[in-house]
């Protein structure tokens, strides 16, 4: 996009690929809706009676490969070129006609064509999906998270089971305790000495 501020304007390059089609988009000022505008070709001369190779304007186009879109509410105008030729690069000029006694107004466009675009390998956002990575037992990335899940289950239920097996275990043992353990307040009583035998004689 460029605006025609002066009578020529500075350039830009567009690149455009053989057998496709490019455009070239030109903007102008407010003021000059109505005018025509058109795409020059070559050494275009900027006097109004000069030489000018003009394949495309507003409403004809001398070769039928080029066409002319004028979005005035945009103040844009856009030339399409199809089935590009190594013979169409070159410098172009997007010029604006005045009225007589006016030089028109210029922009100037390089044009470069190349023998084939480049490959792409960008895939739409919408439809993109990574694929799983293989890991080393042979199965996916994915598999293997939900397999690494599903150990965690097992492996946290063993471990509850083994815990009641052996809370189950220690209260046992206790139980076993209590029951072998000697009662308190027997009642035999012990003695730690023989008792004392008294004869008497009369």
């Amino acid at each position: 996009m460029f605006s025609f501020t002066a009578g020529i304007s500075a350039g830009t390059t567009v690149t455009g690929y053989r057998g496709h089609s490019v455009q070239i988009k030109c903007s102008y000022d407010s003021g000059y809706e109505t005018n025509i505008k058109y795409l020059c070709r070559g050494a275009c001369s900027v006097l109004p009676w000069g030489t000018k190779d003009i394949p495309v304007q507003s409403g004809s186009a001398e070769d039928q490969r080029f066409s002319l879109d004028d979005d005035t509410a945009a103040r844009v105008f856009t030339i399409t070129i199809t089935d590009l030729r190594p013979e169409d690069g070159g410098t172009y000029w997007c010029g604006i006609q005045r009225s007589k006694g006016l030089k028109d107004l210029y922009t100037e466009i390089l044009l470069l064509v190349k023998p084939d675009p480049p490959s792409s390998t960008a895939v739409p956002s919408t439809t993109y999906s990574p694929p799983s990575t293989p890991n080393q037992s042979g199965g996916s990335t994915h598999l293997s998270l939900l397999s690494s899940a599903d150990n965690i289950y097992y492996i946290c239920g063993a471990l509850v089971i083994m815990m009641i097996i052996l809370l189950l275990a220690v209260m046992m043992l206790h139980k076993h305790k209590r029951n072998t353990k000697s009662p308190k307040g027997s009642k035999y009583k012990q003695y730690t000495h023989p008792p004392k035998l008294y004869c008497r004689f009369d």
